[in-house]
């Protein structure tokens, strides 16, 4: 019996020993007869309108917990230390008791009050839409528990739409826009926003027809024979190999049959963006003649066309040049077919596959694009700062790094930007290397956008070069609107500074202009402001 005794004295002492080293006092409390302290709970409150509230309950000396709920069912449970509950509850306020149980059954308590919000408006989507043919864009704003949204379209117009329904708004003026989007329910007093950034061309619009704008009406208006569509691109091949929807136009042999169509806004012919492109597919293998005429003077302008032949291969893309045009025939006007060059606008297309002849079939046409006169492409160089490195990097008062995009808009909507730091003094700047930028060709204009609240100057050398060329400078202004995008002419530029070379900022001839991995920009150099500033986007159109 002596020997159990001793037994049971020594067990007691471990267990006494462990509880010591565990990160609670549960064993303590079994013996010391006390109740649980420090007794508190984490309770989170879903915020997906889903009612359910997650209760993780904390105190020491405790082995278990029971919580009552406090909702209209009065749900109860117990758990066990380390453990957490769910409960889904109606909209509402509540009181969440929790109560602490000791070992020895002894008990402390506690209460917290939460509101569970099953109504609020959520996932709000704008459904914005932008025209390409027109000043115009169209809203079908959508969101969880809303009924109606007030829309401010950022220049001074507002309109309210219920869900579910579509709105247009016509710009009179191009530029960059904001547009807000309040949805709310009148029957719970609920509301939430949005906002969408919209960026609508400045002056007159280019002419552009892709055929798959939402909100343009396509609807030609055939004559002669000819019966039109919008399908899906058949033949994905040549200058066409986009999955897009194009016009079906069948002729069915007659002569100087085709379709007139109504554009949804003027053609501007009044600046040097003369020359068409329009993708047209004839696999005939025969070459026939496309008419492609502007009719319709917005001032009574006569009407123009341009002729040009297809070779029969498949999609190719044609040039209209009406830098050469001929007026449209207007029967008994003996100024028929003479040459013009348009210079004001017209609201209707003509369009003829074959005029003259008798060639029957399905053609398609894609992408009428207003150019200057060069097919259109995409840029020639482009260095961004997204999932890159910065290579060679270097500054002399204005540290960089590479952030994410802190004012997004429609001038740059980039995810990530160059950070500036500039510091007090003057000619702060920094440098890094990039890929060759060659500028040795007739086209020496590059772009940066540049993102400040001041007026600034925006310093630009082009250094480092392979061939030995001069470094080059051009320094532009930044009005400080936010982003902006600026443009380099370093066939206009100067030579940069280089150390003890005595022709520093002397003009640099065009023709020594040359290809450079090497970048170096200061921003306000001849003053010290200092600030951050954001820079995105080098290109050379």
């Amino acid at each position: 019996m002596k020997n159990l005794l001793t037994l049971l004295i020594s067990f007691a002492l471990v267990l006494a020993t462990t509880s010591c080293e565990d990160e609670n006092d549960f064993n303590y409390v079994l013996f010391a007869d006390e109740a649980p302290t420090e007794v508190q709970a984490i309770i989170t409150v879903a915020t997906d309108n889903s009612g359910v509230v997650t209760v993780s309950p904390t105190a020491k000396g405790v082995s278990s917990f029971r919580v009552f709920f406090g909702d209209p069912s009065n749900n109860q449970a117990l758990i066990g230390r380390n453990k957490t509950i769910e409960n889904v509850y109606p909209e509402g306020e509540y009181t969440v008791r929790i109560v602490a149980i000791s070992p020895n059954d002894k008990t402390t308590e506690t209460t917290q009050n939460i509101f569970v919000e099953r109504t609020a408006i959520l996932n709000i989507e704008s459904g914005l839409l932008v025209s390409e043919t027109a000043k115009e864009v169209e809203l079908t704003p959508v969101a969880d528990n809303a009924t109606q949204f007030v829309i401010n379209f950022g220049d001074g117009t507002q309109e309210t739409v219920n869900a579910g329904d579509s709105i247009r708004h016509i710009y009179a003026e191009g530029g960059d826009f904001q547009i807000n989007i309040e949805a709310s329910n009148p029957d719970t007093g609920k509301s939430n926003q949005i906002t969408e950034f919209t960026s609508i061309q400045v002056g007159p619009l280019d002419l552009l027809l892709t055929f798959d704008d939402p909100i343009t009406d396509y609807t030609f208006n055939p004559f002669g024979g000819v019966s039109t569509e919008i399908v899906a691109n058949p033949n994905l091949s040549g200058t066409n190999e986009e999955e897009s929807n194009v016009a079906a136009i069948t002729n069915s042999g007659n002569s100087f049959e085709g379709f007139v169509y109504d554009l949804p806004t003027p053609i501007d012919f009044s600046s040097n963006k003369k020359t068409m492109f329009v993708k047209v597919f004839n696999d005939t293998g025969n070459t026939i003649p496309i008419t492609l005429q502007f009719v319709n003077g917005v001032n009574g302008e006569r009407g123009v066309e341009v002729v040009t032949n297809h070779t029969g291969s498949g999609w190719e893309t044609l040039e209209f040049n009406f830098f050469n045009a001929s007026k449209v025939f207007i029967p008994n006007d003996p100024e028929n077919f003479q040459s013009i060059t348009p210079t004001g606008q017209y609201g209707t297309i003509a369009f003829f596959i074959d005029g003259p002849g008798s060639t029957q079939g399905t053609f398609f046409l894609d992408d009428f694009v207003q150019s200057l006169g060069d097919a259109p492409a995409g840029p020639q160089y482009v260095f961004d700062f997204e999932d890159i490195t910065l290579e060679g990097s270097f500054d002399f008062g204005a540290p960089i790094q590479i952030v994410d995009n802190p004012f997004p808009n429609a001038v740059n909507s980039s995810s990530k930007v160059l950070e500036i730091q500039r510091g007090p003094g003057l000619f702060q700047g920094s440098g890094f290397d990039i890929p060759l930028l060659d500028l040795t060709t007739e086209d020496k204009i590059i772009t940066i956008k540049l993102y400040s609240e001041i007026p600034a100057l925006l310093s630009v050398d082009l250094k480092v070069s392979p061939t030995g060329a001069r470094s080059a400078n051009v320094q532009v202004n930044h009005t400080g609107s936010g982003w902006e995008e600026l443009t380099f002419d370093y066939s206009n530029a100067t030579k940069a500074f280089e150390p003890n070379d005595p022709e520093n900022f002397a003009p640099l001839p065009a023709n020594q202009v040359g290809a450079y991995t090497q970048i170096v920009f200061i921003v306000n150099g001849p003053n010290e402001d200092t600030g951050t500033f954001y820079m995105d986007d080098i290109i050379k159109p």
